[in-house]
């Protein structure tokens, strides 16, 4: 029954300063106000100042005293008025500028260049007591129309020797509260002990205050309100914090993650940072004041000082900025929205991510009863009671080991959490637009316990009335398996609405590879449909922005630490939907290009493969689609290499090389034969090339002896060979006679690897044609060569693949690394030289075609050119590409012919499951396109709903207090003004 009254008391209060707020700012906080002359100098006695440039002495009599206004319903706001200023020089001339008064104070043709100090430009917070900070203790001397002037940055006055820093009130500045100017308060009352602090956001200043005690008196605190001064205490306050440096910590905390002690503390430096009169410690109260303004702004941006019921009458999540872009039935989705086909209905699905975060811990500092939250549960955070109660009827409940890899947030769910209240937090994020969901943070107790987890997502979700519904969760293969049974055991205000009919639960892209393969095929972004590009790593990004400010908050008591994180998670809320605009016009232009360069990739693959298997395959993806329980299509269903025939491969491979086999040196050959002995020669010369290349600094002399052997005997086949070549190609004969050098012994000056052997293709290229036949026999020849070097660039690709997975799998120790790396070495090789042997033979194809013979018109279109990033595996994409953004090299599509397939059905078995991952690709791109084009639109008309709610506010204002009332339309005009900026700016 205390509690109840306790908070009762408290919503009081909240609701009587909430109700001077709208005295006090009435401008948006998002608005430019208008530009305000200083306060008035007036009448009363003050001692000499002087300042001092370029070593001249110029003194300045003034006499100044500041009067308050306290009618805002006049002008619309509080205003500060300008009267006199008399300037003494040293040359004794007087000179008087006239003042301001009034309307005219606020005439944006003053003349600013004449008189540039009168002037103050105020922030969005409106013109509070900010002068404490400017310059106005300045010399004015004859050289100020040009602009020179000198200027003291604090209160500092002159000694006879130096500028020495004092305060304002020794200064005698005094303040009169709540009155206007020219109305003198006949019965002011000094603040108690004539003593009086102001925070403000260069210094905290000592000053003079008088509070009004007349018939016009109003509570002090008010009267500090309304001057937008905040009163660190409600009852005689001796202090109080200008509202400009409270949204200046604010800002600042949101960005820098600073706490109220680094904030104080360098506002006392600023004070003083020689330690010789160190200033006022307010600390305590400046924490106080800071979390009270954080919560009043919350209550004043969600629109509770304009509802019926006031504060009292908030609902759990109410205070919480929702996204914009979700679907929310009644406020952004069409009326017919139910009625669209079921291929459709992916589009008004809700896309929600969860998880846990072990930084955002809490030290075992003071206690519910001590520190209450001023919120219970009217933003992120959980209503506490409830979730305890809760905790404690459930916390027994046994949580099942994982069947997945083990996940120590599923098989150790009660860490140890030594000295800790909390040891992290639990949330639920918009995982498509990264931004906390209403009533979805809870503390954690020991770790990541499914009744935690459990109780923040179906809070949640609590009054979710849409059909799907798309569920992110780094455990979710191991989560969702028992969710039905456990949320009818949990309390009714627990259990989803019954409009929920379709439910998927999937793992987050960055999270998914770290699980077993079957969960990589169940619950993969990349492949289930109606998803998008959705990575479900929203809560991640969430975590980087808050993690700084666990190094405060894990010191606070647990009501002080909701409502600052309650804070932050609004601020993150809202700096994500100001920047709609762009972030959602850069993924449109991404998706739309994306789309369409998948949409291309897909077809280029299809129109490689024969359509009656297209057909087969795209019957079996969409049979599994519409039934998981179906064979699915995205995984292999046949047999890798063994080790042992990767072995034997590689061995017979390695004996062909090292065979290099025999040239026919007969001189009757064929015309084609010999030009096909040429093409065998020349694989010879660039393996010998190879051998040599790969030599290191220091050979063994066996190394050279083996290298020299085979140097000499490939010469002599070259040159049998090129005995031939001068009866069959005597245009060779002569070309090279011109071209040959030789020693003076008579051996050829030139390496065996670097012997020009004038094949058709090569005399061609130096502008020597040959026969029509000898150059139509090599382009066959070529022809045939290329496509079997791309084979090759396959075969070893896969076997390159396979080799890397089995080291991953089964090498442990130094032998079997070494003997694992070996064998990818060799696959490796083995995929440059035929790389290398296609080059050329194309290199040769272009040469030939060029020739007038008679060639196929588009043999280009599948011998491509070979660059290096071509050469990758069918299942890799390009260097830095995601499984969404990969493509297929073109050398995978080529449909493998019958024999190929006879000889290795594996390849086959390959085509079908990257054909079925192309597929995902292209339709995940796809519904990227329709899905951000359904929440642009989603955003405008969410934008729209709520201006005309704040329209209708402006409209509905009422209070007994007319200047109240006032306030209270202008700020609710201000935020419809603001929210139709937003939908223009989108649009």
């Amino acid at each position: 029954m205390g509690t109840h009254v306790q908070m009762f008391k408290v919503y009081s209060v909240i609701s009587f300063i909430l109700m001077e707020l709208w005295m006090s700012d009435v401008v948006n906080d998002s608005v430019k106000s208008t530009i305000f002359p200083p306060p008035c100098w007036d009448g009363l006695s003050h001692p000499t100042m002087w300042t001092s440039r370029n070593s001249k002495k110029r003194k300045v009599d003034t006499s100044f005293d500041i009067s308050i206004p306290h009618e805002p319903a006049r002008t619309t706001m509080e205003r500060l008025h300008l009267d006199t200023l008399s300037v003494s020089t040293s040359k004794g001339a007087k000179r008087r500028t006239d003042g301001f008064r009034g309307e005219k104070a606020l005439d944006m043709d003053m003349d600013q260049r004449k008189y540039p100090d009168f002037f103050v430009s105020h922030d969005q917070t409106g013109p509070d007591l900010d002068f404490l900070q400017r310059d106005y203790f300045e010399s004015w001397d004859k050289e100020h129309e040009t602009g020179n002037r000198s200027k003291a940055r604090t209160a500092s006055k002159w000694n006879d020797s130096f500028f020495e820093k004092t305060t304002l009130k020794q200064l005698g500045l005094r303040i009169q509260l709540n009155h206007v100017w020219n109305d003198t308060c006949p019965a002011p009352r000094q603040a108690s002990g004539n003593d009086f602090v102001i925070i403000d956001t260069l210094e905290i200043h000592e000053v003079a205050l008088d509070f009004c005690n007349c018939e016009k008196s109003k509570p002090w605190e008010v009267q500090l309100l309304r001057s937008r001064l905040y009163p660190t205490t409600a009852t005689r306050p001796s202090s109080a914090v200008t509202f400009g440096c409270l949204r200046h910590f604010q800002l600042l905390s949101f960005e820098s993650k600073c706490s109220v002690f680094e904030y104080i503390g360098a506002l006392s430096r600023a004070t003083d940072n020689t330690g010789v009169s160190t200033a006022r410690d307010r600390y305590n109260e400046f924490l106080r004041v800071v979390r009270q303004y954080r919560h009043l702004k919350m209550l004043k941006r969600s629109g509770r000082g304009h509802e019926k019921g006031g504060i009292a009458a908030t609902q759990p999540g109410e205070c919480a900025l929702t996204c914009p872009a979700c679907p929310q039935p009644g406020r952004n989705l069409p009326t017919d929205w139910k009625k669209k086909p079921e291929d459709k209905k992916y589009l008004y699905a809700l896309f929600v991510a969860l998880d846990a975060n072990f930084k955002l811990k809490r030290k075992t500092v003071s206690s519910e009863e001590r520190d209450p939250s001023l919120g219970q549960g009217w933003a992120f955070f959980v209503e506490e009671t409830k979730y305890k109660a809760f905790l404690n009827d459930f916390w027994h409940e046994k949580q099942p080991k994982s069947n997945c890899v083990s996940h120590d947030a599923v098989n150790k769910p009660d860490r140890e959490a030594r000295g800790l209240a909390a040891s992290g937090a639990g949330t639920v994020d918009c995982s498509r637009h990264d931004l906390k969901r209403p009533c979805s943070v809870g503390d954690l107790q020991l770790g990541e316990r499914y009744i935690n987890m459990d109780y923040v997502f179906f809070q949640s979700l609590r009054n979710c009335k849409l059909e799907r519904l798309v569920v992110s969760y780094d455990i979710a293969c191991q989560w969702h398996l028992n969710i039905r049974n456990r949320m009818i055991k949990y309390p009714h205000y627990l259990h989803l609405s019954n409009s929920i009919t379709y439910m998927s639960f999937l793992v987050p892209k960055f999270h998914l590879p770290a699980h077993i393969e079957d969960c990589n095929l169940l619950y993969s972004f990349n492949l289930a449909k109606g998803v998008g590009q959705t990575d479900g790593e929203a809560p991640e990004r969430g975590w980087a922005n808050i993690n700084p400010l666990s190094q405060s908050t894990k010191e606070m008591g647990p009501g002080n630490r909701r409502d600052t994180i309650d804070d932050f998670f609004n601020d993150w809320n809202w700096k994500k939907i100001t920047k709609f605009g762009s972030t959602m016009l850069k993924k449109i232009h991404e998706a739309a290009s994306s789309s369409k360069l998948h949409d291309d990739a897909l077809k280029d693959f299809e129109d490689s493969i024969p359509q009656d298997i297209v057909k087969t395959w795209r019957e079996a993806v969409e049979s599994w689609e519409r039934d998981p329980s179906k064979p699915n299509p995205y995984r292999s269903t046949t047999k890798e290499l063994s080790e042992r025939a990767v072995r034997l491969k590689l061995a017979k491979q390695v004996a062909v090389d090292e065979g290099g086999g025999e040239v026919e040196t007969s001189h009757e050959m064929h015309a084609s034969t010999f030009i096909a002995h040429g093409l065998a020669l020349e694989g010879e010369q660039r393996k010998l090339s190879l051998e040599n290349s790969e030599l290191g600094d220091h050979p063994t002399p066996t190394q050279l002896y083996r290298l020299t052997e085979r140097s000499n005997q490939l010469r002599r086949k070259i040159t049998t060979w090129t005995e031939s070549q001068v009866s069959i190609i005597p245009e060779a004969a002569r070309k090279r006679l011109r071209t040959d050098h030789r020693t003076p012994d008579g051996t050829p000056d030139i390496k065996v690897e670097n012997i020009k052997l004038w094949l058709p293709s090569e005399l061609a290229a130096s502008g020597i044609l040959v026969s029509y036949a000898l150059r139509d026999y090599e382009w066959q020849l070529r022809h045939g060569q290329a496509h079997d070097a791309l084979d090759e660039v396959r075969n070893g690709l896969r076997l390159q693949a396979y080799l890397y997975k089995h080291k991953d799998r089964y090498a442990v120790g130094v032998k079997a690394n070494t003997r694992s790396n070996t064998a990818i070495a060799n696959a490796t090789g083995m995929v440059k030289e035929a790389a290398k042997r296609y080059r050329v033979a194309r290199g040769a194809l272009l040469t030939l075609s060029e020739t007038g013979i008679e060639v196929p018109l588009d043999w280009q279109l599948t011998l491509r050119a070979l660059r290096d990033e071509d050469c990758r595996k069918l299942t890799e994409g390009l260097e830095g590409d995601s499984e969404s953004r990969r493509t297929i090299s073109w050398i995978w599509l080529q449909f493998p012919s019958a024999a190929q397939q006879a000889e290795d059905p594996r390849l086959n078995d390959a085509l079908k499951v990257e054909w079925s991952r192309a597929r995902a690709r292209s339709m995940r791109w796809t519904e990227e396109v329709e899905l951000l084009q359904e929440e642009m639109r989603r955003i405008c008309q969410y934008l729209s709903w709520e201006s005309d709610s704040w329209k209708t506010r402006a409209t509905t204002a009422s209070h007994e207090d007319t200047t109240v009332r006032e306030g209270m339309a202008a700020f609710a005009q201000s935020q419809q003004h603001l929210r139709c900026q937003l939908q223009r700016s989108f649009e």
